[in-house]
């Protein structure tokens, strides 16, 4: 699996949302298993 941080934005609610792009790769397979984004939304 790879991922890699696509964006980190500030939220008005004293927190911060981060946006992965992750890719699920199968060996020997040429095309991906699975492409998405991956959310997370942390407050203090």
């Amino acid at each position: 699996m790879l991922s890699s941080v696509k964006e980190i934005e500030d939220l008005r609610s004293s927190g911060i949302k981060i946006t992965f792009n992750c890719t699920i790769k199968i060996k020997g397979q040429e095309k991906p298993a699975c492409v998405a984004e991956f959310l997370v939304a942390l407050f203090e």
